[in-house]
């Protein structure tokens, strides 16, 4: 079992972290951690039995260091087409802070630079025709959700990100290694 560190605290009820909130040292495996019960926000995760539920993994740099950020979150908990992600912030080549929880529909993100901060973009699909946008600031400790709104069409990828699942019961068996594969899961 992973040991998780000891400052490791909750964030608040409504799902967007507070600018002070949750402070986790490094964690070397974001989804290792999510799959042993890391989940800060007491969220319903792992729904389904694991033969029923696929890890999803999003890879986007969204600090602007250059470094592959992950979005980790698994399908039985996704509505029509999004749920909730917890977002990790790259800090090496072995280890990722937490930053807090973000929903999206899975690729519906983008970066954005405004002034001197990151923005991270989140798109919802509300209908075939209609994007619900969540508007988060990205700083090195946390994510805060700062504007919404709807707006016609759907929010592409951005370039650079990466949208992966795992059949969960795979993941169990033939490890992380072996089983991820590119792509949106199906169940979803």
């Amino acid at each position: 079992m992973l040991a998780l560190p000891a400052r490791g605290r909750a964030q608040d009820v409504d799902s967007i972290p507070d600018p002070s909130a949750p402070t986790v040292d490094t964690i070397p495996d974001p989804v290792r951690a999510f799959v042993e019960g890391f989940n800060p926000g007491d969220d319903d995760f792992f729904a389904h039995p694991p033969d029923r539920t696929d890890l999803l993994r999003m890879q986007l740099d969204v600090d602007g260091d250059g470094r592959p950020d992950l979005a980790v979150s698994e399908s039985s908990v996704f509505g029509i087409g999004a749920g909730p992600w917890l977002l990790f912030r790259q800090l090496s080549p072995k280890g990722y802070r937490y930053l807090g929880e973000i929903f999206a529909g899975p690729g519906a993100l983008r970066v954005e630079r405004v002034g001197s901060t990151n923005e991270l973009v989140a798109g919802t699909p509300i209908s075939a025709e209609r994007t619900h946008l969540v508007r988060y600031r990205v700083t090195p400790d946390t994510v805060v959700g700062v504007a919404e709104r709807d707006t016609t069409g759907v929010i592409p990828g951005a370039p650079g990100t990466s949208v992966e699942h795992c059949p969960l019961q795979d993941y169990y068996q033939q490890g992380p290694a072996r089983c991820w594969q590119a792509g949106m899961s199906p169940r979803n």
